[in-house]
């Protein structure tokens, strides 16, 4: 576990400057017990939607952060405060998309290269609900079989989930 202290001193600078915030699993579960939430267990989805419903409680209503895109080996996550993006289910889905390609290194996806992971019976590109004052939207990934780039992955997964997202407010 990391120092809580100065994790609620990050989050609390990043509430105020940034509209967008990108998670794993890790950085999630540290955010969630340091903000008075608990442990978060990937592999129930109740359980990563409570700490993301957390985080942008926490940051308050009238802060800038409203979106985040939480990404796992499974399933990636983007939880966002209802009228201030567009795009979403887009957006969450081309983010599983280039973690495909970007741990394989390949231009395209190749099936022979990749396994379906997925949370749940019901297998979609994008699965949509309201959660209160927010909109979630999850996608199931498609892991690499013989990973060769890890490097940067989370970044990549961030940056082109919020490239083809769209901030209204």
């Amino acid at each position: 576990m990391t120092n809580r202290a100065f994790l609620l001193d990050l989050f609390n600078m990043l509430a105020v400057h940034s509209h967008s915030l990108g998670l794993n699993e890790a950085e999630l579960d540290f955010l969630s017990v340091s903000l008075g939430g608990d442990r978060v267990d990937v592999n129930d989805d109740s359980s990563v939607k409570a700490a993301l419903v957390l985080v942008l409680e926490k940051a308050g209503i009238d802060s800038v952060l409203t979106r985040i895109h939480f990404h796992c080996l499974s399933y990636h996550v983007i939880l966002e405060r209802k009228g201030h993006w567009k795009n979403s289910a887009v957006s969450v889905a081309m983010g599983t998309y280039t973690a495909a390609k970007f741990a394989c290194d390949t231009p395209t996806i190749i099936p022979t290269n990749h396994e379906l992971r997925f949370l749940g019976t019901e297998i979609k590109p994008v699965v949509s609900e309201e959660v209160g004052d927010y909109m979630l939207h999850i996608s199931p990934v498609l892991v690499c079989k013989r990973p060769l780039k890890t490097v940067g992955l989370g970044d990549s997964i961030s940056a082109t989930g919020l490239l083809y997202t769209i901030r209204t407010q």
